[in-house]
């Protein structure tokens, strides 16, 4: 599975970077794949926005986004809104708390990480 992803503005103070990218680029040229022919499972373009903050020492990641059909072909598993906040903080070593949601399922998790 090929991806490419485009950058379409940094982030700034005021303002969040916003990226438009495109997975399974491959199916996209494949001329049956919009009839099923080469497994396009997760064929599919998004456009997302991401933005970083600080507050009182913890780093908060944020990013909204909206995935859509590549083209021709129905995008299967990544369609709709998505976002997700991850949350790090300074009084635990390697430890983020991670809040993600997409069209199919909410998924809140904690990650830490044993070196």
């Amino acid at each position: 599975m090929f991806t490419a992803r485009f950058k379409l503005l940094n982030e700034t103070e005021k303002w969040p970077a916003v990226v438009l990218g495109m997975q399974d680029v491959v199916a996209f040229f494949d001329t049956n794949a919009a009839q099923g022919g080469t497994i396009p499972n997760y064929a599919s373009s998004y456009l997302v926005a991401t933005k970083k903050f600080q507050y009182k020492g913890f780093n908060i990641d944020t990013s909204l986004g909206y995935g859509s059909d590549l083209g021709d072909i129905p995008a299967k598993e990544f369609r709709g809104l998505f976002g997700g906040v991850e949350i790090t903080t300074p009084y635990l070593e390697n430890t983020q708390l991670l809040i993600d949601y997409d069209a199919n399922l909410y998924q809140p998790r904690g990650t830490k990480t044993i070196l």
